[in-house]
């Protein structure tokens, strides 16, 4: 079973928002249930902390609230429910590159539109969340959310990333998967923030996926990923690296 908890500070469209969430549950006949709608954060919070089953939040952005937006509740939420599914519901587009500084892991950004087009994005991703559930509990793939210059907002699982590097000459990222290459906005710090510990800071400008290594050069300071994409490893991250390894090797890494 997955609780949702609608966070939104306008009535009129919380209500639309439910509403559209109990008809996509009814036709597709979901395991999930409301467990919670209402504007506010600190009730929603009290929600999270007693909760029994995985979370899915739906969270409006602008909460007309001084000490707290849908960002920080969303940190909030992610220290007493770790494994929890949030998307926000906003009509802020342009706040979708803000989720990273929050380490939001956030699964979806649907900005407020055309009601067809946002109802189809709460289908999309109340049936992405009921697939991963019933894959693995709430055991579910981290998920990387990217924000494209188009606007349009790519999930991929951790795992499937290989490296992420700067774009030359641009505010941009391009991550390379096992089947794709994607240029997004964002910083390599502030990027570096919501990966795990799979993850390594071989130079100022990369983050590769340790599981992606294919060879580590010792000599060259050089790392071969996967895909055959080479990086170099700075001085400094050197002896870090190889520790890392090391304890791979002897089945002890963290």
């Amino acid at each position: 079973m997955i609780d949702i908890y609608i966070c939104e500070d306008h009535a009129r469209e919380r209500e639309w928002i439910r509403n559209k969430i109990e008809n996509i549950i009814a036709m597709e006949q979901l395991d999930m249930e409301i467990g919670w709608t209402g504007a506010d954060p600190q009730a929603l919070l009290q929600k999270a902390s007693e909760a029994k089953n995985c979370g899915l939040y739906f969270l409006d952005i602008d909460l007309n609230l001084a000490a707290m937006n849908g960002l920080y509740l969303a940190q909030e939420i992610r220290k007493l429910e770790p494994r929890c599914f949030i998307v926000f519901v906003t009509s802020h587009g342009e706040m979708s590159t803000q989720t990273y500084a929050y380490k939001a892991e956030a699964l979806d950004f649907i900005v407020k539109e055309a009601p067809e087009h946002m109802g189809e994005r709460l289908r999309e991703c109340l049936l992405s969340v009921s697939a991963r559930y019933g894959s693995g509990s709430c055991e579910h793939k981290k998920i990387f959310s990217a924000s494209l210059p188009d606007g349009r907002i790519v999930q991929m699982p951790f795992e499937e990333i290989i490296s992420i590097e700067t774009c030359p000459d641009s505010r941009r990222l391009i991550l390379y998967s096992e089947k794709r290459r994607l240029e997004f906005r964002g910083t390599i710090t502030d990027t570096e923030c919501v990966l795990d510990k799979r993850f390594f800071r071989c130079h100022r400008s990369v983050i590769v996926n340790l599981d992606h290594v294919k060879e580590w050069d010792m000599r060259k300071k050089l790392l071969i990923m996967d895909n055959e994409n080479i990086y170099p490893v700075s001085i400094r991250e050197t002896h870090r690296l190889t520790e890392l390894f090391r304890k791979r090797v002897c089945g002890g890494a963290d």
